[in-house]
């Protein structure tokens, strides 16, 4: 097992033991570490909002999996 799913695994056992008051306190601590990290700013979600309408418009070209290692390692 990885260490990811191992500590998945051991956090979740924990948190079948603990009490409102620490559920309560990791609940704090995912959503501001968690939420901060995913937030775009506004000239990022202007990126997103061009890249999407020019995918909507069949101006951008895109690729599988397969063609996207295959152009990356003719590149490297």
């Amino acid at each position: 097992m990885s260490i990811s799913t191992d500590l998945k695994e051991s956090i979740y056992n924990y948190m079948e033991l603990a009490d409102d008051k620490v559920l309560e306190a990791i609940n704090t601590l995912l959503e501001t570490s968690v939420g901060k990290s995913y937030a775009l700013t506004e000239e990022q979600l202007a990126e997103v909002e061009k890249r999407r309408t020019k995918y909507l418009s069949g101006e951008a070209k895109m690729y599988d999996w397969q063609e996207a290692k295959s152009t990356i390692g003719k590149r490297v």
